[in-house]
């Protein structure tokens, strides 16, 4: 209950804050720009300077930076296997398999680009450091969790998160960025000074179960919601805002956010949410998922009625895509050479 009093709180402090639009804003250098794309993409990844943009079939593409198509090379990487889920982990693509209704498995492209079977468990963890593997799950309105598994003892720890959107590091401490795209929208920043302080999870059964805080206890009962508040700190919590991922530059943490009306860059400054720029006057949300995470950044794809699209986080550079399908798209010769060195150099 209390948490939904700070709420109302927070949200006035968010509203107030409007007025400082356009600080901080010179840390970065916003870009539009409007390229021609051979197919309807439905998603896009980024390894070096190379896009990697698949459509409905999971057909993937090349593209250069200035969205040039790599015919040779989109066509040598065309999967002879059937494709579920496309994913990028670091520098890798990766696809699964599916070789039954309940049967899968991992491929991945190598630096030839070619297919090859991944012979050990790939993972994709929600965030990695060098103490924590995190892994995260949740179902919408019913709620979801974060579980911060120890690297050297497995021990695992876990949070309820609905519905974690991003997990960032400053100081020592943990950000967790939350949101739900319900009614109005919703979000909310936790700090987590320590994983340890959190609900220690005991038993496979709870380790992997994603409500387990609203499960009762053998014992007495009592259901543990209030232990899925241990060991965290609500450092915002608004209603009719949506943040959309969490990143950081320099000791500073910065958002992606959007009202379902304009979309924002926001800062972290107090434990209040400072606007310092409108991307668009109108919103890109859509049920995307995440943004992907890059080396440099992220990248947020959008659909809409009429735009489509993405917004990439390059460095210090934001930068909006506007995608337009076209049938004389351009195509380049020489621009297989170039992106092999340019992700693969010698």
């Amino acid at each position: 209950m209390m948490r939904y009093f700070l709420r109302l709180i927070i949200l006035m402090t968010f509203i107030s804050c409007e007025n400082f639009q356009g600080q901080d804003k010179e840390a970065f250098l916003f870009n539009e720009f409007h390229k021609t794309v051979p197919h309807q993409f439905i998603n896009c990844y980024k390894i070096q300077e190379a896009y990697f943009c698949y459509d409905k079939q999971k057909n993937l593409s090349i593209l250069d930076k200035n969205f040039v198509v790599d015919e040779a090379l989109s066509k040598k990487i065309k999967a002879n296997f059937k494709i579920g889920l496309i994913r990028q982990n670091r520098d890798t693509i990766f696809a699964s398999e599916r070789l039954s209704v309940y049967s899968v498995r991992q491929r991945y492209l190598d630096e030839n680009f070619e297919w090859q079977i991944s012979n050990e468990k790939v993972e994709f963890p929600f965030y990695d450091d060098e103490n924590f593997s995190v892994t995260d799950c949740c179902f919408g309105e019913f709620g979801g969790s974060v579980f911060f598994r120890n690297k050297s003892n497995e021990k695992v720890y876990s949070c309820e998160s609905t519905c974690p959107v991003a997990l960032n590091k400053l100081n020592g401490e943990y950000y967790l960025t939350t949101a739900l795209a319900h009614f109005s929208g919703s979000s909310e920043i936790l700090k987590i000074a320590d994983p340890e302080k959190l609900f220690e999870l005991l038993g496979d059964s709870l380790q992997h179960e994603c409500h387990w805080w609203s499960e009762p206890d053998p014992g007495s009962g009592k259901y543990k919601s209030e232990e899925s508040e241990l060991g965290t700190e609500i450092v915002f919590d608004t209603l009719g805002l949506i943040i959309l991922t969490a990143f950081e530059r320099g000791q500073e943490l910065y958002f992606l956010s959007t009202d379902l009306k304009k979309m924002f860059i926001n800062k972290l400054n107090r434990n209040i949410l400072t606007t310092i720029e409108t991307l668009t006057a109108i919103s890109f949300y859509s049920f995307q998922g995440n943004p992907t995470i890059t080396p440099n950044g992220f990248i947020y794809f959008f659909k809409t009625d009429d735009q489509k699209g993405f917004i990439e986080l390059d460095k210090n550079s934001i930068n909006t895509y506007f995608l337009k399908k076209s049938k004389n798209f351009p195509i380049s010769k020489k621009v297989q050479e170039k992106i092999k060195q340019t992700i693969y150099p010698k």
